[in-house]
């Protein structure tokens, strides 16, 4: 497999797993948390999630964006692991990439889900529900776990 697919994939897997840690054990109605000023929800957060994982397969496919309807908080989890596990499976079926495509992804959207995930976890802690901290770097992250 090309090294670069597989370090996608392994970027896939680690949205994950730090998706998985933030919203696991997030209080209830914690999808609707004010934090005021204009800040996005983290249920706003999580819609613009799965769109930016939609535009990531347009970008390396050129997929038709589809219209998304909004969706709970906990509907808005599983879509974008189901996204994740999508792309994943594309990228399983791609035979040569173009190198630059998958650059931009990862630099572009990818990126931007990372921080927003970032976003998450600052939310949990001024919503009085902090995630515990752990070192990514000794992680059990595996790829094709979403």
């Amino acid at each position: 497999m090309n090294d670069l697919i597989a370090i996608f994939r392994h970027f896939l897997a680690t949205l994950a797993f730090r998706l998985n840690r933030v919203t696991d054990g997030a209080p209830e109605g914690f999808g609707d948390f004010d934090a005021g000023s204009g800040v996005r929800t983290p249920l706003e957060i999580m819609q613009h999630m799965c769109r930016l994982m939609y535009f990531t397969q347009h970008i390396l496919v050129s997929a038709e964006m589809p219209s998304m309807e909004k969706a709970t908080w906990q509907e808005e989890i599983i879509n974008f692991r189901q996204r994740l596990e999508d792309l994943d499976t594309l990228l399983q079926s791609m035979e040569t990439p173009e190198r630059n495509v998958l650059l931009k992804a990862l630099q572009g959207p990818l990126s931007d889900a990372m921080t927003h995930i970032g976003q998450l976890a600052t939310l949990r802690r001024m919503a009085g529900s902090p995630i515990e901290g752990i070192s990514y770097v000794k992680a059990d992250i595996q790829v094709g776990v979403f």
